[in-house]
């Protein structure tokens, strides 16, 4: 893969291939490992993290599919339950990678009431104990839970992209560029320092590469199916009439263009 052989940007004698393939390792001597790459939306994050994941299962002989998780597939995709994770995940063999496409339930603030919080120790107990590789993917880190990113995951990648013009002025985007971060947790302090130690270039999958062609048909279902579900909810409509603007005209106080008598 161009990915492997890529030259880091800048690094600290960092090596995306080294690093892949001690995660392949470090999974096979009972542990799990918790990837977060953020970016914003369309920067190249499922690109980037099923390059990874795909090299992570080579290495480890295990089967991929870009099927949904429900039919013996690796990725989670947006709009899909606990349940189905849950059961899921029971399928697959061990040191399986994982996708979380934009994070699903984990991309929501702590709160102990909720039942979703015990689902998701429930998720992060069965990825420890399969000993799974997890690559979450969401726009912003700081939106996934606190137990998330302050605590589980290990390595952190922001994927960005550069803007570009070609010599006849049509837009594009130049090769991606992710930056690697790794967490230090410290005993003083609550929350993850992350180290920034390298910055790597990545390409897009081939469009003839058929897990990459079937996860993008995938992932357009999925998303026609979240649209149509939210055409269905019925909502109240708008209205900016009278009552709206005599309540704010009564919190503001009168100004110029209101009629003030002495």
């Amino acid at each position: 893969m161009s990915l492997l052989t890529s030259p880091s940007i800048s690094s600290r004698g960092f090596s995306l291939k080294g690093h892949l393939d001690f995660i392949a390792d470090h999974l096979t001597r009972d542990n799990d490992a918790f990837i977060l790459i953020d970016g914003y939306e369309g920067a190249g994050k499922s690109a980037f993290s099923q390059q990874q994941g795909r090299y992570i299962a080579k290495v480890n002989d295990v089967y991929v599919s870009p099927e949904p998780i429900t039919q013996g597939g690796n990725i989670v995709y947006a709009g899909q339950m606990f349940e189905d994770f849950m059961i899921g995940v029971q399928e697959l063999p061990e040191y399986s990678p994982l996708w979380a496409d934009e994070l699903i339930w984990l991309a929501f603030s702590r709160n102990s009431r909720k039942p979703d919080q015990r689902r998701m120790m429930q998720v992060l107990a069965t990825i420890r104990d399969r000993k799974f590789v997890l690559f979450g993917l969401l726009p912003k880190k700081h939106w996934a839970d606190v137990y998330i990113r302050g605590h589980r995951t290990q390595f952190w990648w922001w994927v960005h992209s550069k803007p570009r013009y070609d010599e006849k002025g049509h837009f594009y985007f130049e090769k991606g560029h992710a930056d690697f971060h790794v967490g230090q947790e410290s005993k003083w302090e609550p929350f993850i320092f992350w180290n920034e130690i390298a910055t790597v270039r990545f390409d897009r999958p081939n469009d003839n590469d058929p897990f990459w062609r079937k996860y993008l048909e995938r992932k357009k279902e999925f998303r026609e199916i979240i649209f149509e579900e939210i055409t269905k909810q019925k909502l109240p409509p708008i209205d900016p009439g009278d009552e709206l603007l005599k309540d704010r005209k009564a919190r503001r106080g009168p100004k110029d263009d209101d009629e003030v008598e002495d």
